[in-house]
Formats: structure tokens, sequence, C-alpha cells
């Protein structure tokens, strides 16, 4: 059914997280990985690498700065893959929900539709990474992640590398090393700061193909 058909009760808002999903109803079915394109009190659109059936009842768990939230939904409309490189669109209805999943699911809501990042709603998560200039010929540099998310990461590194610089990351992670690339967005001051400390810097994703998304939706989705 296409999404425009459905009637909705709630506004529905770009949140983008990881999820993890199982297949309850008709017949239970392994785990799965995807991200939500949005989200709202009612419901969720999710991009999953599989094509499920409408009326397929899930369960599914998201993750977002504010830990985990788990939750049962039937699929209502099943659409297209995403422009470009993407999963297959789902349209979930929460249902089952008790008191304290929807609090948890309205206090997600609120603190993220006043800040709506166009990459996604970070998740904490520190891990070794390596990242070096586009083009291969540069110094490759080991640090760490402070966040996550699906567009982009905040990267503490023991050199400043200016915006715009365009670097590949590889990003490790139990199911395989991630590779993208992307650009610095912006490095903290250095003004003031000790020598040898760790510099900040903002990256955002420009390249990083579906099955990479995936692995790293696993990797945030299993996030402490």
């Amino acid at each position: 059914m296409p999404e425009f058909a459905v009637q909705r009760r709630f506004p529905r808002f770009p949140i983008k997280l990881p999820v993890l999903y199982k297949v309850l109803e008709p017949k239970a079915g392994k785990p799965g990985v995807g991200w939500t394109r949005d989200l709202s009190e009612g419901g969720a659109c999710l991009e999953l690498a599989d094509r499920l059936e409408a009326s397929t009842v899930l369960w599914v768990l998201l993750r977002s700065d504010l830990g985990g939230l788990e939750l049962t939904g039937r699929i209502v409309w099943v659409g297209g893959p995403a422009a470009g490189q993407g999963g297959v669109a789902h349209g979930l209805s929460f249902e089952r929900m008790g008191p304290n999943q929807q609090e948890a699911l309205r206090k997600l809501l609120m603190q993220h539709k006043v800040q709506l990042r166009q990459e996604g709603v970070r998740v904490p998560l520190e891990i070794s990474i390596k990242c070096q200039p586009k083009g291969g010929t540069g110094q490759i540099v080991e640090g760490r992640t402070g966040d996550i998310s699906r567009g982009g990461m905040l990267l503490h590194l023991p050199i400043a590398i200016p915006p715009p610089t365009a670097l590949k990351v590889w990003i490790p992670t139990p199911r395989g090393i991630v590779e993208a690339e992307g650009e610095i967005a912006w490095m903290e001051p250095l003004e003031g700061g000790a020598p040898g400390r760790i510099i900040r810097h903002g990256f955002r994703f420009t390249e990083i193909s579906w099955p990479n998304q995936l692995t790293l939706g696993l990797l945030l989705a299993g996030a402490p």
C-alpha cells in the first residue's frame, strides 16, 4: 500500500535510527537489521534489506542516544527501494505498546524532533578507527569515535585535519571492516590547547554502500 494512503493520527519526523528486527507472525523468522527513515508515536518507515509481506508482525529494537527501545508492530505497506543505494521501504504500525514504551517513545521524539539531523541520530560509541586522505597517498591516522550515526561520526584524532578534507575511513565491527568515504565537516579550535592533545572533528559520510550501512547499523543497534 502506498505510504500516502495510510491514515495517520500522529505526525512523523525524519529521525534516522538503527533498528534490529525479528519476524513474529505469521511465522517466526531470523533477525534482521535496517534503519528508520521517519518515526512517530504510531509507527515508523523502515528501510530493510529484505522485502516483507504486508501484515507481517515484527519485534523491533530502536537504538538511539537514549538507549534501546523494544516495540512490536505490523507491516501496513511495502514500497520500493530507496533512491540510489538503499533498502526496501516498509510502513510499520506500532501495536501492543505499554505505558512505559509510550513514554520512552515520546521522550525520544521530543528530544530529536526539535533538533533534526539530516545525517541521523548519533549513538554514543567509542571504538578505534583508521583514516587516510582520499587518494591513498597521505598518512594513515589512527583515532577513536565519540559517536556514530548513519550519516557521520565524531572523531577524536591525534592531529588536526582541517575541513573540508576528504578522507577514507575504516571502522572495525564484529562482522568485518566498514569502509566509507567522507569529509571533515568541522574541527574544534586549536587556540589555547595543550600540545599533543586529542582534537575533535566532525566527519560526514559521502560514500558508504548499502551493505556497509547495514553492518554499521548492526554495530550501533547492539551498542550498550
